[in-house]
């Protein structure tokens, strides 16, 4: 493990460890370059995928690895969401690497002329690539469609004068079946003379085609070579050294056929010595848009094996530390004092406390939540807590974190608790839209949470308690009307056996409350109208 002392400071803000992976995949892109690994078509290039989630901090890495890396080398940056509007990936990402390329030309090349031949030949050679690439493909001929246009009336479809199964008859001019004989050897002469000379074309342009990548390619090469040169010694004549990076981010957001189209370019046209790529994408999502542009039995793992050199999975990080950094990130670590929180799970790394990271961490990984989502749940909760302190009122930690979250993924489910949560009666009613918003989550966590015993005031009895009966709670609590509520409880004697949770008494303490102040609405359903505000 790296020594905090020798962290970069581009790397202070990692919350996730991922600087001890910066560096093995530094170590490994530096050892594959010096093994001079080659792909398959023979070129020392190299195509990395980075795979993790939408929201797994993809871009964070990338951003801070550019730096690393451009310690020591180039490095050049393409947003492809940024992109995503050309309707040509092909013409976007070659227009900007030329740019870009060119620039660094300026900076590190040779001599001024030389650096200007070199730009002038590899503009040329990339505009050459785009005009054969966006070249349509040759016009269709249909035999059949010939006649009509010579003599205004089909004769060569094949059919006969008279429909087949029906009574009405051509309105065109019939034509004896000698006649017909020789415009059929007319027309069909002149069509395979217009065919050679589409398929004479057809050739050329493909020709021309071949001609352009090659030309491009070698351009590209040149460039690539004189920017990282070295002596015969092996010294470093520039200021960089090779390879040159590629880094291309954002996929994830972009049009399925926008995304494959450019991860096929790259793969073709920019597979030249000394230059690496480092894709960052979502495996599954990559998937999904292959199997929708070629069909669902398109196997995409042969696919990525022939574009991507090699794959890397950022690794997941630690829930627990996740929860930590983002609730020490928005200056929530005294929460439960500062904005009078009513907190759920026992810290498991201190037993005799509460916890709002325990209680995070719990509701993450109940939905499965990434990190982009994990944000902007608690960047809502943060928000809410707020708002709720300025009126005097507490705030219910699980069950609040849990409404915000049906808010952001399934607002008709929402909508449903808040205006009929009298028709929920049990888990069981809740647990398909429970399931259809989870991701990748857990069913079945719960929170350990501390309970009163009414047969001993000394006793605080400790259970697991899973997320969907700590909603029930809530929910069932939030249909009564708080009136009512406090008859039907003042009828009744007060308990002396049995356990029941901290935050239950919480929940009925805060209904009663409404009651004997006369009031008719609950306010338990205060938190769905002020999550709408705010969320």
């Amino acid at each position: 493990m790296a020594d905090k002392n020798d962290v970069p400071p581009h790397w202070e803000d990692d919350k996730l460890n991922r600087y001890e992976q910066a560096l093995l995949l530094k170590g490994f892109l530096d050892q594959q370059y010096k093994s001079e690994f080659c792909s398959e078509d023979g070129t020392k290039s190299f195509v990395l995928n980075l795979d993790a989630e939408w929201g797994y901090g993809k871009t964070f890495f990338l951003n801070r690895f550019a730096k690393d890396l451009g310690a020591e080398h180039i490095v050049l940056r393409y947003n492809a969401w940024a992109n995503d509007y050309a309707k040509d990936p092909l013409l976007s990402f070659i227009s900007q690497i030329t740019l870009e390329l060119s620039e660094q030309l300026d900076k590190n090349g040779t001599s001024a002329e030389d650096n200007a031949n070199r730009k002038r030949k590899f503009v040329d050679s990339a505009l050459k690539v785009i005009k054969s690439a966006g070249k349509a493909a040759a016009p269709k001929l249909l035999t059949a469609g010939v006649s009509t246009l010579v003599l205004g009336f089909p004769i060569l479809a094949g059919s006969p004068t008279e429909s087949e199964g029906s009574d009405e008859q051509n309105n065109g001019p019939s034509l004896s079946e000698k006649d017909q004989e020789n415009v059929t050897k007319t027309i069909g002469a002149s069509v395979e003379a217009a065919m050679a000379s589409v398929e004479s074309d057809l050739f050329e342009e493909e020709n021309s085609r071949r001609a352009a990548v090659e030309s491009f390619r070698s351009s590209l090469t040149d460039i690539v070579s004189v920017l990282t040169e070295q002596t015969k010694s092996g010294e470093q004549t520039n200021s960089k050294k090779a390879p040159v990076f590629i880094l291309i981010d954002e996929l994830d957001r972009c049009r399925p056929d926008f995304t494959i189209e450019l991860i096929e370019c790259v793969k073709h046209l920019f597979s030249v010595d000394g230059l690496y790529f480092i894709f960052a994408t979502d495996g599954q999502q990559l998937q999904a848009a292959l199997n929708g542009l070629y069909g669902e039995n398109f196997d995409a793992e042969i696919y990525f094996n022939r574009i991507f050199n090699k794959e890397i999975g950022l690794h997941i990080p630690d829930q627990r530390k996740v929860s930590e950094a983002l609730i020490n990130e928005y200056g929530l670590s005294t929460a439960a004092q500062d904005y009078d929180l009513i907190l759920y799970a026992i810290d498991p790394l201190n037993q005799d406390s509460l916890s709002l990271v325990e209680d995070f961490r719990i509701v993450s990984e109940f939905f499965g939540l990434d990190l982009r989502s994990q944000k902007q749940l608690l960047s809502s909760f943060h928000t809410l807590i707020l708002a709720r302190k300025s009126l005097g009122l507490k705030t219910h930690s699980i069950p609040t974190l849990c409404l915000i979250v049906f808010w952001q993924r399934k607002k008709s489910f929402f909508r449903k608790l808040r205006n009929v949560p009298h028709s929920i009666h049990n888990a069981q009613d809740i647990e398909q839209d429970l399931r259809s918003i989870m991701s990748d989550g857990r069913y079945d966590i719960s929170a350990t949470t501390q309970s009163k015993d009414f047969g001993n005031r000394h006793h605080f009895p400790k259970s697991n308690v899973p997320i969907p009966t700590i909603l029930m709670s809530f929910i069932q609590m939030s249909s009564h009307n708080p009136v009512d509520y406090l008859k039907q409880i003042e009828g009744t004697s007060a308990r002396t056996s049995g356990t029941e949770a901290f935050y239950i008494g919480s929940l009925k303490r805060e209904v009663q409350a409404a009651g004997a102040d006369g009031l008719s609405r609950n306010p338990l359903i205060n938190y769905f109208d002020q999550i709408t505000m705010v969320s």
